[in-house]
């Protein structure tokens, strides 16, 4: 996905929160593991500092078809301040 849209990926394992500085929008994307999205997405989000002025975007991945895992993902990002950007729901 990242190359199709000459994106940058960054597994959050090996970043930290500096390399925000970088962007002007980020997305975090997660699978999902037994109905969360991966623990160290979560993890990453809520050790940031508050963020201003960034935008950002969720994607998920998953078989069940749930539409509630990325809404989940966003509002931890709008308690961090990042204007989170809608991602219209598409399941395949």
């Amino acid at each position: 996905m990242a190359q199709a849209v000459d994106a940058d990926l960054i597994d959050v394992s090996k970043a930290n929160q500096d390399i925000l500085n970088y962007y002007d929008m980020v997305g975090f994307g997660s699978g999902i593991y037994y109905d969360k999205s991966h623990k160290k997405i979560k993890s990453f989000i809520e050790g940031l500092n508050n963020q201003e002025n960034k935008k950002a975007f969720v994607f998920i991945t998953s078989g069940a078809g749930n539409a509630n895992y990325p809404q989940k993902l966003a509002d931890l990002q709008v308690k961090k301040g990042f204007e989170v950007l809608e991602v219209p729901y598409q399941s395949l």
